[in-house]
């Protein structure tokens, strides 16, 4: 093989792993913002949470 070939599969093998590796954005704005949740723990006398 000619060097040329070979640079050029590279190529497009570089440029298919990138274009597959894309990731669609969300329709909802909303869904990129971080989800926080809080939860509480309470100390009873007899040390158990």
């Amino acid at each position: 093989m000619k060097k040329n070939t070979i640079i050029h599969y590279i190529l497009i093998i570089l440029i298919a792993a990138v274009v597959s590796s894309c990731k669609k954005a969300l329709k909802n704005m909303d869904d990129y913002y971080p989800k926080v949740s809080i939860v509480s723990a309470e100390i009873q006398t007899d040390g158990s949470v």
